[in-house]
């Protein structure tokens, strides 16, 4: 598993494979299926599940529930589900929502366990009662359920085919598991898998996700033996540990979970109201565990789409060092996106160089991408034979100048191929221009014998960037929720409570008071907590360096004035040396839970956004491995002959913070920010929580 910008307690079971055999293994596997409320009308949903399951060959017994019928398609038909000779594996319930929990209920004393419901007007219509009530009828039973509002589940390899639409030209077999929590998206895909070639070993829609989530298929395919791919396509991720274990699963078992992700800037939320909530997000936080767990995330259907193609045809490789063959401009297009993908570019050894001097012109360039300029054909092969020998090409790219002049593209391509799966390397080819391409058929069959084929350089690299190394994907805005702030005075005690160092601050009343208290403090600072006013130094209301009884008594009555809530009040504690100075902060994400946001801190947070995440709480270590992914870290270890901080004394803040914030649900948002860090110690100076309204 790869390290990375966030940090979990993994302390949830993996569940074994026949647990999951037995949770959700029916809904591809049923060897005998009823689809309750079938039409003999083929062109409407609930007609179409029996003529599917015809048409692909379901290598099971089916049944049909319509009072109408005797039989439909060739298949015997009862009136109720009561009335069916035998149990079903598998029901598919294609019913209005009004019916549908008679529907359980008959399933239920029948003894059906598994079953799809398909239709809308549930939560999908704000009902969330009646799919409460939908959930609490099938635990009732026993009964496990996807949807409702889903498009159904599909097993190619037995012809299982248990959805109600599928696109004209629907799909081929293969071994990429697609997962969808929409069914619209996995319809789309669907063809686009089809179209590039990809082959299909199991589909699932899971819509609603009253019983089952997307994680249940998404574990019980990796433990699939027709599956080599898991490819998703997903628009929440309440459940941050089961994506880890799912990343756990994965790599034990080596099949690569390729995900694209969707919401990342529709929450619709104002943004929150501290440093902390302003720089988190869903989109940023799921991105770092996700990367943490190992997964693979794509930013659009097209990357998905290839890069299950590259993931279906090969295997995950330690290392891709990548040659590339192009001229003119596509083989700096070629450089450009390497570069914005972090795909490495191999460095040529010196006998390739000199082989390549020897075969190519003086005005051929020789930095990798190589530009040979205007060459023969046979030449242009040798030049690609040369660059698969090099001991430091991981895998090639190669440009197709003209697909339709010269017919001997296929066999030329062949033999490439037959040359890197000797020295277990990588071919890859796209097009010089989109228009002057090979036939379809002709791609199908070169796909099929492991030629990556792309149609542009573009897609081809970010497509290969995830068969070794990735680079970092953009993050999204946060959403926030209306909340009050909260400082000193509410959360002074509960910091003791918990031990984290801080600097309590004291209440200043009057001038005396002020003066007297630098007295005792020697230099202070004073500041104004106000409610109505959460971010203290952009508005000038923290006032450093008071050496003086004078100064103090001024800056008291300065910052009196300046309150616009009866809450507001002065506080002055003692001023802390130099250090350098932490973030340390606590967030509530909508979908990932209560997270800790560890960077650089003070003035620097926002200008910096230099933050990582991990989940609360957090003990030693996993704090430690956060502030290691920092850009700040190297500060903190003594960067160019510094003085390296107490990093114990700041590692204990963290996990002390992070279990405050883990237990203490009032708290939306909680920041320290800074904590000021030195080689003795580590400080909380400023603290700010908003509370949930």
């Amino acid at each position: 598993m790869s390290t990375s910008q966030l940090v979990i307690a993994r302390g949830a079971d993996v569940r074994s494979i026949e647990q999951l055999e037995a949770e959700v293994g029916p809904f591809f596997n049923a060897r005998s299926v009823s689809v309750i409320g079938a039409s003999a009308d083929i062109t409407k949903p609930a007609g179409r599940p029996l003529h599917f399951l015809h048409q692909y060959g379901y290598t099971g017994r089916a049944t049909a529930v319509n009072p109408r019928y005797g039989e439909l398609l060739g298949v015997p038909c009862f009136p109720t589900v009561a009335a069916l000779p035998e149990t079903p594996d598998l029901g598919l319930v294609m019913l209005p929502a009004p019916l549908v929990l008679n529907a359980i209920e008959e399933c239920g004393r029948k003894g059906i366990k598994h079953l799809v419901v398909y239709a809308n007007g549930f939560a999908d219509a704000g009902q969330h009662e009646l799919q409460r009530s939908l959930a609490t009828l099938a635990a009732r039973y026993g009964i496990r359920i996807v949807g409702p509002n889903c498009l159904g589940v599909m097993n190619a390899s037995n012809g299982l085919i248990g959805v109600f639409w599928l696109p004209p030209q629907a799909f081929t077999r293969g071994n990429v598991a697609l997962l969808t929590q929409s069914g619209s998206g996995g319809t789309s895909l669907l063809s686009s898998f089809h179209e590039t070639g990809i082959g299909i070993s199991k589909w699932v829609a899971v819509g609603n996700e009253a019983d089952t989530k997307v994680l249940d298929f998404a574990n019980y395919v990796l433990e699939d033996p027709d599956t080599g791919v898991v490819a998703l396509f997903i628009e929440s991720v309440p459940d941050p540990v089961g994506w880890m274990e799912l990343g756990a699963r994965a790599a034990l078992v080596r099949k690569p979970v390729v995900i694209f992700k969707v919401g990342r800037g529709a929450h619709g939320r104002r943004a929150a109201e501290t440093h902390s909530g302003r720089i988190s997000g869903a989109y940023e936080a799921w991105l770092q565990l996700a990367t943490e767990a190992g997964l693979i995330t794509v930013d659009s259907m097209d990357e998905l789409n290839y890069t299950a193609l590259a993931l279906s045809k090969t295997r995950i490789r330690p290392r891709l060092g990548l040659a590339a063959l192009g001229s003119g401009g596509h083989a700096v297009i070629t450089s450009d996106e390497c570069e914005r993908n972090d795909v490495p570019l191999a460095r040529l050894s010196e006998d390739t160089l000199a082989s390549l001097r020897s075969l190519l012109p003086q005005t051929a360039g020789l930095n990798n991408p190589i530009d040979p300029g205007g060459l023969r054909r046979d030449t242009w092969w040798k030049v690609a034979s040369i660059l698969l020998h090099d001991p430091g090409v991981d895998a090639l790219l190669v440009h197709i100048v003209s697909a339709l002049a010269y017919p001997d593209v296929p066999a030329e391509l062949r033999a490439l191929q037959r040359a890197a799966v000797d020295r277990g390397k990588l071919l890859a080819v796209t097009y010089f221009s989109p228009g002057d391409r090979l036939d379809r058929a002709v791609e199908m069959e070169l796909r099929s014998e492991g030629i990556l084929l792309f149609p542009d350089s573009s897609r081809a690299v970010r497509s290969l960037r995830h068969l070794g190394l990735r680079g970092d994907s953009p993050a999204a805005r946060p959403p926030s929720t209306p909340r009050e702030s909260v400082g000193w005075t509410e959360l002074a005690t509960l910091l003791e409570q918990y031990g984290v160092c801080a600097v309590i601050p004291v209440e200043v009343s009057d001038r005396a008071g002020a003066a007297d208290l630098v007295r005792a403090l020697g230099t202070a600072v004073f500041k104004l907590e106000d409610p109505g006013q959460p971010h203290k130094s952009e508005l000038g209301l923290v006032k450093k360096g008071i050496t003086t009884p004078e100064a103090g008594a001024a800056a008291y009555e300065d910052l009196r004035t300046r309150g616009t809530s009866a809450r507001a009040r002065v506080v002055a504690q003692r001023q802390v040396g130099d250090g350098t100075e932490i973030l340390v902060g606590f967030v509530t994400d909508p979908e990932l839970g209560r997270l800790a946001v560890v960077g650089a801190g003070g003035i620097l947070t926002e200008f910096l956004r230099d933050v990582v995440y991990g989940l609360c709480p957090l003990d030693s270590s996993g704090a430690r491995r956060l502030l290691e992914q920092t850009k700040v870290w190297r500060l903190l270890r003594g960067f160019r002959g510094g003085v390296p901080v107490n990093l114990d004394a700041l590692v204990d803040v963290i996990v002390r913070g992070s279990r405050l914030f883990a237990e203490h649900h009032e708290f939306a948002e909680l920041e320290f920010n800074p904590v000021i860090v030195d080689a003795r110690q580590a400080l909380v100076v400023d603290v700010l929580g908003m509370r949930s309204r």
